[in-house]
């Protein structure tokens, strides 16, 4: 589903960042920070992950693109 969308697509979806876990933390960090061009793929970005703790590639199938509104708690003002 998410592999072959763009950054920019998925953006307008609301998905503002990339989520992953390793090393037991779960890590959540924005387009902005991985450098994530409008017309990358979400395949491509991930590919480049690289954990800060051990230096090795997260597991792939745990990578996942992140929207605040996925969090516990969030309320949608703008409804």
């Amino acid at each position: 589903m998410f592999p072959d969308m763009t950054i920019a697509g998925l953006e307008r979806d609301g998905l503002s960042h990339a989520e992953y876990e390793c090393c037991g933390v779960r890590v959540v960090v924005p387009w902005r920070m991985l450098d994530a061009a409008p017309e990358e793929t979400f395949h491509e970005v991930a590919e480049r992950l690289v954990c800060r703790r051990c230096g090795e590639p997260p597991n792939p199938g745990g990578i996942r693109p992140w929207g605040q509104w996925m969090c516990d708690g969030w309320v949608d003002t703008f409804r």
